[in-house]
């Protein structure tokens, strides 16, 4: 499935947000990260909104930042977790 989505990046991601595969696109996306939001496990919600990581190249990130935590709180609203 993620190779599918070639020449576009694609990553998959698991309920807590964390990285867990991804397309060969990816690590270029990542390389405009600051090394540090990359160390341990990779939290994607973390690195698309934070200033040193993908925020910067987000062309739309205020809609970005609204869907995301939009559906960052429906998802605590329906886990409690």
């Amino acid at each position: 499935m993620l190779k599918a989505h070639e020449p576009n990046p694609a990553l998959a991601y698991d309920r807590h947000w964390n990285l867990v595969s991804h397309n060969a696109l990816v690590p270029r996306l990542l390389a405009m990260a600051d090394p540090s939001l990359l160390q341990g496990t990779v939290n994607v919600l973390r690195l698309s909104l934070h200033p040193q990581g993908l925020a910067p190249a987000i062309a739309n990130l205020g809609e970005w930042r609204t869907h995301i935590l939009v559906r960052l709180r429906r998802q605590a609203e329906a886990a409690a977790d």
